[in-house]
């Protein structure tokens, strides 16, 4: 009862502000924004527009805030909803998030390339020096081509984000052959496994800005996780709103320029039981902060129907009762999985890791967690997938060892980041669209998290300028 006063008198607030407007009376009314989605690039939006002194409203049709960056707690574990990492040399997150409170755990540089029953160590020789041997000799690779990626790397640390950006799209496959020069060996051991999990695409449809974008991250910091998940970040930005911002179980039924129609949900209805009433909320502006399919289903005119190209990716999780396999905090990576057609169960994985041994608090006391990565949407039950899965794993670290694992959760990303190349890929796009709508989210910009949250404050600063155009913000 208490939200539907509020938002009865926010919405008659506005409306005679905007009449006083139009007679020439001067109101000291806020104007309003309603930000549709509660991913990181809407609430980065709402975020940016508050410290404006905007009204923000944010509709979430959802149970929480973060999209596809969420945590679940399963019997004390944590999971992530979709393997994921954070980079702490994103600029946009180092700006906006405050990394201590996050109490971020990093993982080791480099990986472990797995050749059948086999690991080796690709190292990164300038952190972790005491490694140097170990990673010259890993059959990943020539020595010349680990001293090209060494010379690569010191390279990126000297290179500017902007001139990285300012370069004309090609595959990272084709920058690897002609740019890198490294051998199809390192290609298909390495380089393969390690981008395709960042970015669930082949090499020959990944961006080469991105490559350089990401290695450059991975040059000047590490990849980490929260401690208390990747849900935490969020988290965190919604805590920066005023209380009741956010609006989550909220279905949108329809959106104009200025106003968005919406129906609150509750977790269940009882059978017989009528829907709840719709209501309109009026704004001075509205932003759509959604993935591009959910952008097409809410305003079809703007939301490039179809999701062609995009990416999905799976992750299965396993409960250990004791060590993992593996204590270093590092991720494991499938130096086979291009050498058959992709979901053949011999290859179904991408990568592997314990993120427990990266932060103990994603298991309990005792106890280790699996997090199994699969690039795509597999056409497989999720037993069946499960069944493939635990099967290479058993050939990796013991079938013995492994059929003792305990299935926690299987989730399916099916819209887990937008394509790159194309005619739908490329980087900031414009916030405006036609009809006076915004539009922010990682398909407006690079399918990372810090894309995502920069494409969140291009919006607000987009509206910002349009409402100081209209005299509705000093």
């Amino acid at each position: 009862f208490r939200r539907a006063m509020g938002t009865s008198m926010r919405t008659a607030a506005l409306l005679l502000a905007h009449a006083a407007l139009a007679a020439g009376v001067s109101v000291a009314v806020r104007p309003r924004v309603t930000v549709v989605g509660a991913g990181v690039s809407g609430l980065c939006c709402a975020r940016t527009l508050h410290a404006a002194g905007v009204d923000v409203s944010v509709i979430e049709r959802a149970d929480g805030v973060g999209g596809r960056v969420r945590s679940d707690i399963v019997d004390g574990f944590i999971l992530d909803r979709g393997f994921q990492v954070f980079l702490t040399e994103y600029p946009e997150p180092r700006s906006v998030l405050d990394l201590d409170a996050l109490d971020l755990r990093p993982f080791l540089p480099g990986a472990l390339v797995q050749l059948g029953a086999e690991r080796h160590l690709v190292a990164d020789p300038f952190r972790r020096p005491q490694d140097l041997l170990r990673g010259a000799l890993a059959p990943v690779g020539s020595l010349v081509d680990k001293a090209r990626v060494a010379l690569f790397a010191v390279l990126q640390f000297l290179q500017p984000v902007d001139a990285i950006f300012a370069k004309p799209p090609r595959s990272t496959l084709a920058f690897l052959r002609a740019e890198l020069a490294v051998s199809d060996v390192m290609i298909e051991r390495f380089f393969r496994p390690f981008y395709q999990g960042i970015f669930l695409a082949p090499l020959d449809e990944q961006d080469a800005r991105m490559f350089e974008f990401v290695f450059k991250m991975f040059t000047l910091g590490v990849a980490a996780l929260p401690a208390k998940g990747l849900g935490e970040v969020p988290k965190q930005l919604a805590r920066a709103l005023p209380e009741d911002t956010v609006r989550t179980r909220t279905l949108v039924l329809g959106v104009s320029a200025t106003s968005v129609r919406v129906a609150e949900v509750g977790a269940e209805k009882a059978e017989g039981a009528r829907e709840p009433d719709d209501h309109t909320l009026e704004s001075d502006a509205v932003v759509l902060a959604v993935d591009r399919p959910a952008l097409a289903a809410i305003d079809g005119a703007h939301g490039a129907a179809g999701t062609d190209g995009e990416r999905s990716s799976t992750a299965i999780y396993f409960a250990i009762d004791g060590p993992p396999p593996i204590a270093e905090p590092i991720l494991v990576l499938n130096g086979e999985c291009g050498r058959v057609a992709p979901g053949a169960s011999s290859a179904v994985l991408n990568n592997v890791c314990f993120p427990s041994s990266v932060a103990s608090s994603y298991a309990p006391a005792g106890k280790a967690l699996a997090s199994c990565t699969v690039v795509g949407d597999p056409a497989v039950t999720d037993a069946e997938l499960e069944r493939a899965v635990r099967e290479q794993l058993g050939r990796w670290f013991g079938a013995e060892r492994v059929a003792a694992w305990r299935h926690l959760r299987t989730y399916r990303v099916r819209y887990a980041q937008p394509t790159q190349l194309g005619a739908r890929g490329g980087f900031d796009w414009p916030a405006r669209l036609d009809g006076g709508l915004y539009r922010c989210g990682d398909h407006t910009s690079s399918p990372t998290l810090n894309g995502a949250m920069a494409s969140g404050r291009r919006a607000a600063e987009a509206v910002l300028e349009d409402l100081r155009a209209r005299g509705r913000l000093a």
